[in-house]
């Protein structure tokens, strides 16, 4: 994944493609 990609996470998107309500730290850690 690209760094740009985590960082869409922050807009309520992650890489996978759903919406996310966890906090963008939390997100490399549910890869």
């Amino acid at each position: 994944m690209t760094p740009s990609g985590e960082h869409s996470s922050i807009m309520g998107q992650t890489p996978h493609g759903i919406p996310s309500i966890i906090p963008p730290c939390a997100v490399p850690a549910t890869r």
